[in-house]
């Protein structure tokens, strides 16, 4: 990989532009014996260039914009072509990697708008636009008389990782933080955040047309409340999450999803020197199930997980 970059200032105006190329070369072989061996190999050079802009503006106004060129290439565990097999569902699954998968490239396009109305506090609007080709998602297919391990399975379903069409996000964001400075005494500790990202995003998949983009919500959202001042620290957080489509099956009928998920959070800390914090942590204090249903109907519930509350007690130090 390199690089050339330039930094431009014209005062209110400053640019930010440059261009990058890697150079990727995948190998990829397995011998394991329950599995045919496989190898794959590919090679692929990306030019992937960016610009971005800031503009300071009157009233404590900044304006972001960003055009920009990224790349994904898949994980480890997505090229192996590696299998293992799930026994404990009634309909067994078996799990295997893509030695040829090709990496995604995405077009990005970003803007912002920031307003600093009053010491601690931010107000934000941003909207974003993705064009992503070859996406990586999970498909789920049906299988029939499927040797594994010298076992025949009647009937199994096959989970590989698999390039897509093209792919779109759009969105918009929105942030608010305060902290409200202008209360008396140890009020003026007292704050509040807020944030809303709603989505829209579909892609591509040969055979089943247009769907959601996979492991995308349409709505995030959360609220926190929070205490600094005099070495304390302390936030009280909600967290939303929307439903998704997780896994693409052969159809409709057989796609999965996750149920919306909410999550209350809690963290206190102290500053016992300018160095050393004691903190104590508290996780889904709500004790929120995850919750996984099938062909886009929850009363077709496939999964349940629940993890209960996590509470963290410590120090952290820097230096």
């Amino acid at each position: 990989a390199g690089y050339a970059m330039a930094n431009l200032d014209f005062g209110l105006l400053s640019l930010l532009g440059g261009v990058r190329i890697e150079r990727t070369e995948t190998s990829v072989t397995t011998p394991l014996p329950t599995v045919s061996s496989l190898s794959n190999a590919g090679e692929y050079t990306n030019i992937l260039p960016g610009l971005q802009a800031r503009y300071e503006g009157d009233n404590n106004i900044v304006l972001r914009g960003a055009l920009t060129q990224t790349l994904g290439r898949p994980a480890y565990g997505q090229l192996s072509p590696a299998a293992s097999i799930n026994t404990v569902p009634a309909t067994p699954v078996i799990s295997r990697g893509d030695p040829g998968l090709e990496p995604y490239l995405s077009t990005n396009i970003d803007a912002a708008f920031d307003w600093y109305f009053a010491p601690g506090g931010v107000f934000g609007v941003g909207v974003f636009h993705k064009t992503i080709k070859d996406y990586i998602f999970t498909r789920t297919t049906p299988g029939t008389n499927v040797t594994f391990q010298t076992i025949t399975y009647p009937s199994v379903l096959l989970s590989q990782p698999a390039n897509a069409g093209e792919a779109d996000v759009t969105g918009i964001e929105v942030n608010y933080q305060q902290q409200f400075e202008f209360l008396p005494g140890a009020f003026s500790g007292l704050g509040i955040a807020a944030n809303l990202t709603l989505t829209d995003s579909n892609v591509d998949v040969e055979g089943r047309g247009t769907l959601a983009l996979p492991r995308q919500s349409d709505r995030v959202w959360g609220v926190q409340l929070f205490y600094q001042k005099y070495g304390f620290e302390g936030a009280l957080a909600y967290h939303y999450t929307s439903a998704y489509l997780d896994t693409v099956g052969a159809s409709a009928a057989v796609d999965t999803y996750f149920n919306r998920f909410r999550r209350v959070d809690a963290k206190v800390s102290y500053a016992l020197t300018p160095r050393l914090k004691v903190f104590v942590e508290g996780q889904n204090l709500n004790d929120e199930t995850l919750w996984e249903y099938q062909g886009g109907r929850p009363d077709w519930l496939i999964g349940y997980e629940q993890y209960g509350r996590t509470t963290y007690l410590g120090l952290s130090a820097n230096w």
